[in-house]
């Protein structure tokens, strides 16, 4: 009697190896295209049973092959899916002893356009930067500063004063070194009040204040310097303006200025 139960179990055992390893010679497999016939690649193939149940899965490849194994006997859908494709379900597949392999052969698939909306930069930099040795005025943050002249702008910093006349003061004290892009301001031609008057607020990226100068400049510029920084992107033009000062007793002033951009300055 036991010895009918161990051959029993035995030949159990044998037929379910036999099982299995016709299992192990099972696939799935197809190529995915699209309406032009061109392969897709890395779209997401899944083997499902009808009842939806996920058995196995495998990725195309750069030619839009899969291959999927190995797969239990049975009847399974097919579904394709993946970015930029719509996804697809395929019936009918059966895999049977007889039939341990399944070939799809060419899957055409609907591909769709993704559109990205657009992106808005932001200038984000706060009104003022405080730096080790300097303070950075971002003046397109200062919506005063949108129109006149950089002089205009200069008032509307902290600390530095301008003039009827044009001079520029910081903290209450003359003698103030004024550059533009880190050269003197003097090299626009005149002096630096026609300078300062000639050179339109909207042309300004920053405004560098610096109160206590290093020994890399000119001793002249101890009380401080302010280094004008315009905007990157420059083109050819000539600009120009004209002002008159009337004081008391009997105290005049005007003057004119014309400033004219190139790329290299």
């Amino acid at each position: 009697m036991l010895n009918k139960i161990l051959s029993s179990l035995l030949l159990l055992l044998f037929l379910q190896q036999a099982a299995f390893a016709l299992e192990d010679n099972t696939a799935v497999s197809g190529k995915v295209v699209d309406k032009k016939n061109t392969p897709i690649p890395y779209a997401t193939v899944t083997l499902m049973r009808t009842d939806s149940t996920v058995v196995n899965g495998a990725i195309t490849d750069d030619n839009g092959v899969f291959e999927i194994t190995p797969v239990q006997y049975g009847t399974f859908l097919l579904r394709i899916s993946g970015i930029g494709v719509n996804t697809v379900t395929k019936k009918g597949i059966t895999i049977t002893q007889d039939n341990p392999k399944f070939t799809m052969g060419k899957i055409t698939v609907e591909t769709t356009s993704q559109t990205l909306q657009e992106v808005k930069i932001t200038d984000n930099r706060p009104m003022m930067e405080i730096g080790i040795d300097k303070r950075v005025f971002n003046v397109e943050r200062n919506i005063t500063s949108s129109g006149g002249s950089v002089s205009d702008v200069l008032q509307n910093i902290p600390s530095v004063s301008v003039d009827v006349d044009g001079s520029v003061s910081l903290r209450g004290k003359a003698g103030v070194t004024i550059l533009i892009d880190g050269k003197p301001a003097t090299l626009l031609g005149g002096d630096e009040a026609s300078a300062l008057q000639s050179l339109p607020a909207s042309s300004v990226d920053q405004v560098e204040v610096i109160t206590n100068p290093s020994a890399r400049y000119d001793a002249t510029g101890m009380t401080g310097i302010i280094n004008i920084i315009t905007k990157k992107e420059k083109k050819f033009g000539l600009n120009g303006n004209f002002r008159v000062g009337v004081g008391t007793q009997d105290k005049y002033n005007g003057g004119l200025g014309l400033n004219m951009k190139n790329r290299k300055w």
